[in-house]
């Protein structure tokens, strides 16, 4: 052990000022034993303490040696001024319901003068109320120091010395040179700066205790040394730190110095704290700015955790419970002629709409002097039904008893019921109660809400108030607090649990006073009775997004697609992403309607007023500070699928009427309502946790509801156990770490990977999921027009006319609807993985009537969707089976496309085209259609179709017919049309032959396709100049010259066919006489492409007995290129011959002597040779 010099009594003094250290020098001797009897009060060997055990000699410590043992038992109670373990370990181990007492003692001066106590008290150091631990025995084995259970209180100084005492007090010489310097000093100097338990070495494990209302740090830690691995460790574990003077739980120091680098190395290791309450539930405070949070704690430690509530409390304060919007009962005596005992009439929850409509309020939001409406209750179970009640408080309420009756916790508690209808104002100036009943129409001096929490205050075991708000209940107690002003708040209050609060408001609140929403709790009423309910409401007003909400939340609350040509466009355009732009949207008026208007798909007109009002409300709230010393705790739901997130506007066409005015095809906002998880069905997360600087859970509504038969949302929150569990726990200050409760977190929970469905009707229809295996089971609102969610996992939500339904894949269900009106209807499912939509199917435009039936079903997941089957008439037969089309729209198109058709290529005459054709078919269906689905054509009259993708092209020559017709995706075919196509890219032929009858050469067209070809004839005299080589034959005259020059007859055939090609055949007369042809063809041109001929010769002679009408003489000669034929006619032989070796025929009237020449074929009949033309090519044909 280290050698240590004694201290003088004022070194003593000054040290005081300073924590203690493992290196303080104490008076042991050379064999290690103590050795100072006259400056300290010694244990050198074990003892126990019990009782009440002081020590308050203000010059002498109380100190620990020679590896004593001090054991304190339970229920002690140690007075002390100062006690130090310098060789040895203190043993305090207490219970929970009796606990060791450490407390400052009251310094003993009873043998000093006045003059010298008041120095000693206003002007030393002395008096210190410090437990400090400067041991080394435990590095020879010797066990750590153990306070359990221990109070450890009112201890440590913090003194200012008194200048006006300490200058007058100057007998006492030994401190003249501090009083001399005290009387320089301007202000007054610290003199005391002691914690209650100083650590500068061993081991010290504190558990299970309670530091309180201590003056200066609760505890000290001072640790330097040179060695490394001592092993000193202070911990604190399980404790309370709560009251200190300084706010400081802990300062701690603690470093080894390097004598190689001359520098001190921390080491946060010596100090742990552990799961220890330190006076708030976000924990200590910390750095860098020590601004959030409880007590401080600094320097070098480690924390491992700590806990958000108090240790070992068993009270706690009273309880307000302030409900939300609509979860109050309301009442009135509405019936003047009743002469019963009784003539109340529930008006809410309603049985019928009529109840609802005595609640309406005047335009000044006020309620009408026609009822006197009051309250008693809250809802703790729906009451309107003979069965199947709903619960609403009816959970919370039982807990809440149970705190009072059964655990004994808190002394009272209430639900305090309110008018909702009202604005905050006017709930807490009035509320005057006679009897049971209380009537918030008119101001009181004692507001119910106000009495009541003052009253709770005054029986409470605190004095304080614990306000568990939900809802609306929150906007309530945020008005109450500002009413009471900081200070009478904070000293009637101590903990605020927000559950669900729209605490900037919500965008469900605008869909509600818009359109009016259906309320699933009281089905009876109608979303047009809501919607008058909601318009002069301020209730209803102050649940929309303020200022504050686009703060937090970027996702546009509004959405217009009103296009360019709509007359709305100047009116509703862009988004609306701020409480000035969403004010100007609700304070227009342009195509909306009166809230009464039954047509709720239309948006209504709003209160201006009550619009103002509750911007100003907000902005009071809103920025509303939590007094000191109040806790404040934010709970939101999230999960529920079905939480509103904004309106997206289309324009619809309509028909329409409002205030005594019709109008027909006016331009109207149609609502489609978009919805997120990240809210309770009602209220959005970032509202509800809102406040910053104070405790905020999410509960997870999406796993707690896959459960059993759950559907918990915002309205029946408060009938989840794990919910109520941890508010009671909270309102008894023993709340666990946030993971020990299920369903809660502190941050956002992991949205699941598993995908859900979101079906949504606009309609004349019930609307129903109804599970496969138990038809009976359903979510929805069924032809009875109840609202059931009886599926685990699913929500119904309605606003205006259109219904929603929320369910994950998983769930084997199908959708039933039932019609109750004529009318159409349009179907949608959108598949969703949280938020982000994975795909739609729409169906538009269904017809409807009282007796359709209507049957959906997603299998696996929207790729599996069934056909939506349609049975207009109810017999029983599918009417309409329509395939669903994902990222499509499907409409009931019962009207076919219509399809043309157009031609390319050249046109010739009459119709005809003289090119290959090219056909095009263009086929379109209705714009409400359900478009295209495919185009077929035939080219064999219909025998075989196939689908048409490009166009046709025709190369062939011909007439032909193209059938074809189209099929929209609703399976509409039109009747097949048809289209001819005729096709003729070849010139006609033309047959040169003699005519028996005329005598005369015909010119006969033919054609590959048409017989009907026209023939021209024209003939012209060409004069051919001998081209005599005298120059002075110029001088001649013109007789002379043409009678030198010849003459020839050049005859040009036209044939034309009903195309409009033309073949031209051109040959010269070689003789012109009577009874003869005789002509020579010179060429031949198809659509003027020319062929010259060099061999085609043509000559018939001919006789004729023309009384007989007999030939006597006919004979011919054909030549061309290829062939050579001549032949003769024997009229008593009534053969014609042809000769072996064919000749030119003779120019007179004899056979050419035939019948004695060779011949090569004898035919019966009078054969006529003809030249026919061919491509180009004459040929001979007999």
């Amino acid at each position: 052990m280290i050698k240590i010099l004694q201290y003088v009594f004022v070194v003593l003094v000054v040290s005081a000022f300073f924590p203690r250290c493992a290196s303080a020098n104490f008076p042991i001797s050379e064999d290690n034993i103590w050795d100072d009897y006259d400056n300290y009060i010694v244990i050198n060997e074990d003892v126990t303490w019990r009782g009440t055990v002081t020590y308050n000699d203000i010059w002498k410590p109380v100190v620990i040696v020679d590896g004593a043992t001090v054991t304190i038992e339970k229920g002690t109670r140690v007075e002390i001024l100062d006690l130090e373990v310098l060789y040895g370990r203190i043993v305090a181990q207490g219970t929970k319901d009796e606990p060791i007492i450490f407390t400052k003692a009251n310094p003993d001066y009873s043998q000093y003068s006045e003059n010298e106590k008041m120095y000693y008290e206003f002007c030393t150091s002395a008096p210190r109320g410090v437990v400090g631990f400067y041991d080394e025995s435990f590095y020879e084995g010797n066990e750590s120091s153990i306070f359990n259970y221990v109070k450890i209180e009112n201890m440590g100084s913090y003194d200012y010395e008194d200048i006006e005492i300490c200058s007058s007090v100057t007998s006492f010489n030994i401190f003249k040179s501090f009083v001399q310097t005290a009387k320089a000093q301007e202000a007054p100097r610290i003199i005391r700066e002691n914690p209650a338990v100083e650590f500068g070495s061993g081991k010290v494990r504190i558990e299970n205790s309670d530091f309180l209302n201590n003056k200066y740090a609760d505890v000290v830690v001072g640790n330097y040394y040179y060695e490394n691995n001592r092993g000193d460790l202070i911990e604190i574990v399980s404790s309370n730190f709560e009251g200190n003077l300084q706010n400081t739980a802990l300062i701690s120091s603690s470093s080894r110095y390097d004598i190689n680098t001359k520098e001190y190395i921390h080491n946060k290791n010596i100090a742990k704290l552990e799961n220890n309450w330190y006076g708030n539930s976000v924990g200590p405070r910390q750095k860098p700015n020590y601004d959030i949070g409880g007590e401080i704690i600094k320097g070098d430690y480690v924390l491992n955790g700590f806990s958000p509530s108090k240790f070992g409390v068993d009270y706690a304060s009273n309880v307000l419970f302030l409900p939300g919007l609509k979860a109050s009962r309301l009442y009135a005596k509405d019936d003047p002629s009743c002469l019963l005992v009784n003539c109340e009439n529930q008006l809410w929850e309603p049985n019928r709409n009529a109840d609802v409509e005595k609640l309406f309020l005047n335009k000044e939001g006020e309620s009408t002097d026609e009822y006197d409406i009051y309250t008693r209750d809250v809802l703790d179970e729906t009451n309107i039904l003979p069965v199947g009640q709903i619960n609403y408080y009816k959970s919370f309420i039982a807990k809440m008893n149970d705190l009072k009756n059964k655990d004994k916790m808190i002394n009272d508690w209430i639900a305090a019921p309110y008018d909702w209808r009202l604005s905050l104002n006017d709930v807490l100036t009035s509320g005057k109660k006679d009897g049971d009943n209380i009537s918030y129409n008119k101001e009181t001096d004692s507001p119910y809400t106000i009495s009541e929490l003052r009253r709770l205050a005054s029986s409470s075991k605190t004095g304080k108030v614990t306000i568990v708000a939900h809802s609306n209940g929150g906007l309530v107690a945020k008005a109450l607090m500002q009413k009471l002003g900081s200070e009478e708040a904070k000293n009637l209050v101590d903990k605020i649990i927000f559950v669900a609060v729209p605490q900037v408001g919500t965008p469900a609140a605008i869909a509600a006073l818009l359109h009016g929403e259906k309320q699933n709790l009281f089905p009876v009423l109608s979303t047009k009775t809501a919607r008058s309910l909601g318009e002069n409401m301020p209730g209803a007003y102050n649940l929309l997004p303020s200022n504050e909400y686009f703060s937090k939340v970027q996702t546009p609350v509004v959405k217009f697609n009103t296009g360019l040509l709509s007359d709305l466009k100047d009116n509703y355009s862009g988004e609306i992403n701020s409480n000035e732009g969403l004010m100007d949207f609700l304070r227009d008026d342009f195509r909306k309607v009166l809230a009464v208007n039954s047509d709720v798909d239309i948006p209504a007109r709003s209160n201006v007023n009550l619009l103002e009002n509750s911007k100003n409300t907000h902005n009071s709230l809103d920025s509303w500070n939590v007094p000191e010393g109040v806790k404040v705790i934010q709970i939101a739901g999230w999960g529920v699928p079905a939480t509103l997130s904004g309106i997206d506007y289309s324009v619809e066409k309509t028909r329409y009427c409002d205030a005594g005015s019709c109008f027909s095809g006016a331009d109207v906002l149609d609502p489609d309502f978009k919805f997120t998880i990240d809210g309770d069905g009602t209220v959005v997360t970032p509202s509800a946790l809102w406040m910053s600087g104070v405790e905020k859970y999410w509960f997870d509504l999406d796993s707690y509801n896959i459960f059993l038969l759950r559907n918990a949302e915002h309205a029946n929150i408060l009938e989840i156990p794990e919910l109520n569990s941890f508010i009671a726990d909270n309102i008894g200050n023993k709340a666990k770490p946030i993971s020990d409760y299920e369903y809660f977190s502190s941050e956002v929970p992991s949205a699941s990977d598993e995908k859900r469905l979101q079906y949504s009707l606009h309609s004349p229809l019930s609307f129903e999921l109804c599970d496969n295996d138990n038809e009976e089971n359903c979510t929805g609102i069924n032809p009875d027009g109840e609202i059931k969610e009886q599926i685990p996992g699913t929500y119904f939500k309605q606003f205006g006319d259109v219904k929603y339904i929320f369910t994950n894949e998983n769930i084997s269900s199908k959708i039933k609807m039932k019609g109750y009106d004529t009318g159409t209807f349009t179907f949608a499912v959108e598949e969703f993985r949280g938020d982000e939509s994975l795909g739609k199917v729409t169906f538009k435009d269904m017809p409807v009537t009282p007796e359709t039936k209507v049957t959906f079903n997603v299998a696996d997941d929207l790729q599996s969707a069934s056909n939506l089957e349609i049975d207009e008439d109810g017999n029983g037969t599918i009417d309409f089976d329509l395939k669903p089309k994902i990222g499509e729209i499907v409409t009931l198109d019962q009207s076919p496309p219509v399809t043309t058709s157009s031609i390319e290529g050249t046109h010739g005459n009459n119709d005809w085209y003289i090119s290959d054709v090219k056909i095009s078919l263009s086929a379109k269906d209705n714009d409400e259609g359900s478009g295209l689905e495919k185009t077929e054509f035939s080219l064999d009259d219909g025998k075989t179709w196939k689908v048409y993708s490009d166009s046709i092209t025709l190369t062939a020559e011909g007439v032909f017919e193209i059938q074809y017709f189209s099929t929209d995706k609703q399976g509409n075919t039109e009747e097949a049309q048809k289209v001819a196509v005729k096709i003729d890219k070849t010139a006609p032929e033309a047959k040169l032959i003699f005519n028996a009858k005329t005598q005369e050469l015909d010119v006969i067209g033919s054609d590959n396709l048409s017989q009907n070809v026209s023939v021209e004839i024209k003939e012209q005299i060409v004069f051919i100049d001998n081209k005599q080589s005298s120059k002075k034959n110029k001088f001649w005259n013109w007789g002379w010259l043409q009678k030198k020059k010849e003459k020839k007859i050049i005859d040009t055939a036209t044939l034309t066919d009903e195309a409009g090609h033309k073949t031209e055949i051109v040959w010269e007369k070689k003789k012109d006489k009577s009874r003869r042809i005789d002509l020579s063809l010179s060429s031949i041109s198809y659509d003027g492409n020319k062929t010259e001929i060099s061999n085609g010769n043509l000559q018939y002679k001919w006789l004729q007995d023309w009384r007989r009408k007999k030939f006597l003489l006919f004979a011919s000669h054909l030549s061309t290129e290829s062939m050579s034929l001549e032949s003769h006619y024997f009229p008593n032989k009534n053969q014609t011959w042809f000769m072996e070796k064919p000749n030119e025929i003779g120019d007179d009237d004899r056979d050419d002597n035939a019948d004695r020449r060779p011949v090569w074929k004898k035919m019966t009949g009078m054969i006529i040779p003809s030249i026919l033309t061919e491509k180009g090519i004459i040929k001979i044909n007999y």
